[in-house]
């Protein structure tokens, strides 16, 4: 069998999983690594009719027009999905170009094809990684009137996103309760941010423990000394909420262990509903 032989093979499985996935009425919620651009077409047609999945999350190695066009029409067709991670790579942090190389330009009509699929969804949570500031541009005038929840806090943009924020959440971002930037970002942006405007929208440092937790995984990586007076009570708080959907910890202990860690470690331990717990 030649290369091209065994290309076309993989495509055809690639189908066949993609239609297998797209067709099952268990899942609520779907993590999808696609390692080949051309494929991540193929995974979005088969996902277009699917009225399970409420969260999905696509990884893929970059996007086209092709791609775009398909999401829109997933997007489109499917009026459940609540939340969408997209994670298309295209900086690609090393290697023989050195850092920060670009290694799949989206291009501008591309952008402009995700901003309709994004205007035809009703998500309530996006993240979005390895965007430019430009692209951000052109997404952000179409941002469904249902977000709450924006995750920007993987993406190097430039302070210019500021102004193009601060228009967005008094047009079109109304509903948008958290925000999530990078940490200077983040800095920046509350420092330039008007008093009337304090409480619209929570801004959250990407690293902050805030930004963590209204991340709503489903498994939290702690060190014991971390549950301080400044961190414990915010855990406490957001841990033993009703709707949290946090159940595994892992919890790596240190020297600096005392009364005061192990006081809010048990009150965790009572009120949250743990179900995995690593020491």
């Amino acid at each position: 069998m030649n290369m091209g032989d065994s290309d076309e093979a993989a495509k055809r499985h690639f189908i066949e999983l993609t239609k297998i996935l797209g067709t099952h009425t268990t899942f609520v919620k779907l993590t999808f690594p696609i390692p080949w651009n051309n494929r991540l077409a193929f995974a979005l047609e088969a996902l277009k009719d699917n009225r399970f999945i409420k969260h999905l999350s696509i990884e893929s190695d970059g996007i086209d027009l092709d791609s775009a066009r398909a999401l829109t029409e997933m997007l489109t067709n499917n009026q459940v999905l609540l939340s969408l991670d997209l994670h298309f790579e295209v900086f690609n942090p090393g290697g023989d170009h050195g850092e920060g190389y670009l290694n799949r330009p989206v291009s501008d009509e591309t952008f402009v094809e995700l901003a309709h699929s994004l205007q035809a969804s009703v998500l309530e949570r996006l993240k979005i990684y390895d965007i430019n500031t430009k692209g951000f541009e052109i997404l952000v005038k179409s941002l469904p009137k249902t977000l709450i929840h924006l995750d920007l806090g993987e993406n190097t943009l430039s302070e210019e996103i500021i102004l193009i924020l601060h228009s967005y959440l008094k047009s079109n971002g109304v509903t948008l309760k958290e925000l999530i930037l990078n940490d200077h970002l983040a800095t920046e942006y509350l420092q330039q941010q008007e008093p009337s405007s304090l409480s619209t929208v929570k801004i959250m440092q990407n690293t902050s423990w805030e930004a963590r937790l209204s991340r709503k995984a489903h498994s939290l990586n702690l060190e014991m000394n971390q549950l301080d007076d400044a961190v414990g009570p915010l855990l406490v708080t957001e841990l033993t909420k009703n709707d949290t959907t946090f159940r595994e910890i892992t919890l790596t202990l240190n020297d600096e262990l005392n009364q005061n860690h192990l006081n809010y470690l048990q009150t965790l331990f009572d009120q949250w509903k743990l179900k995995y717990f690593d020491c």
